[in-house]
């Protein structure tokens, strides 16, 4: 901001010092022959005062005379300048100050936006922050869940029946062999292999995935498999005659086989499930797909057939 104002201001003041030095002459006391008039009785009146409050008098008539001076010896056009120039730098003053006000009030306008600024960049920060940290978690969990997947072990079945089918009067048996196989990188712990045989209504799916979860484990001791080893156990499976006449269509059941391996991979448990739809060879000649059991009909091992194809499975 310039600073007209007071360079002006200053030029007044050395002025009118330097003005004052130069025109302040002191009284020289002029001789004078004449005859001094008769004084009058004012004149015998002061010179009658007492010595102090002439020399009060005297002092105080001392003191004024330089600004008596400097105003009798000043031309009016200086005058006139100086008021002038005294006027200009007032109203230099007031502009300036008005300048002032507003530039403040623009600068704490300034300052209002800038903090409300930073306000919502901080709550941006904060925000991107917490997403960051999620992110930065969910990648965590991603990563430890990718290396547990690779570092593990991995289960796999494969089950076929192993006896005939074979019908009495409280409903029918049937015993499976179960191909179990580690393909994973580590040792899997505590392998249990369970099974289940149920009936259900044709087209309707009774029992599912969350049941299969739900149900107890057996009390048999697991095994210890390596990775790439193997073992295949025998399981009988029993299915009550009341179960498969609840749910047949004429003499024809549907028969689900299912299968659960549970076992440990490190400090995790896990399973793997699967669901196989029993069926048989058809005894008419020309029919080239398999076909529900009969009920009270033996079936031989040969032409009995598990099929897990479009069946659910599940793996944790």
């Amino acid at each position: 901001m310039h600073r007209v104002p007071e360079i002006v201001l200053g030029f007044l003041v050395a002025t009118a010092l330097w003005a004052g030095i130069f025109l302040f002459q002191p009284q020289k006391a002029v001789p004078n022959y004449e005859a001094q008039p008769a004084k009058s009785e004012q004149q015998h009146a002061v010179s009658g005062r007492p010595a102090g409050q002439q020399e009060q008098h005297a002092e105080g008539h001392q003191k004024g005379s330089w600004y008596d001076t400097f105003l009798n010896h000043t031309p009016d056009w200086f005058v006139a300048l100086f008021t002038a120039l005294l006027t200009f730098v007032t109203y230099r003053l007031v502009s300036t100050t008005g300048d002032l006000r507003a530039s403040t009030d623009r600068l704490w306008e300034a300052g209002e936006r800038q903090i409300e600024l930073s306000r919502e960049t901080a709550d941006a920060q904060s925000r991107d922050m917490r997403a960051s940290i999620g992110a930065a978690r969910e990648a965590n969990r991603i990563g430890a869940d990718a290396l547990h997947a690779s570092q593990r072990a991995w289960l796999n079945e494969e089950t076929i029946a192993d006896s005939d089918l074979v019908w009495n009067q409280t409903g029918c048996e049937l015993i499976i062999k179960t191909n179990v196989k580690n393909i994973g990188t580590v040792p899997a712990q505590d392998v249990v292999v369970d099974a289940k045989i149920v009936a259900i209504k044709r087209g309707v799916r009774d029992y599912t995935i969350s049941d299969a979860i739900d149900e107890p484990p057996s009390k048999a001791m697991g095994q210890l498999l390596f990775p790439n080893a193997e073992f295949a156990p025998n399981r009988k499976l029993k299915l009550t005659r009341q179960e498969a006449n609840d749910v047949a269509v004429g003499k024809e059941v549907t028969i689900y086989v299912v299968v659960m391996v549970r076992y440990r991979s490190g400090p995790r448990s896990a399973r793997t499930i699967r669901f196989y739809d029993l069926k048989k060879m058809p005894d008419e000649p020309g029919i080239d797909y398999l076909v529900p059991v009969t009920i009270g009909y033996n079936v031989p091992k040969d032409t009995l057939f598990l099929n897990h194809h479009w069946m659910p499975s599940y793996a944790d």
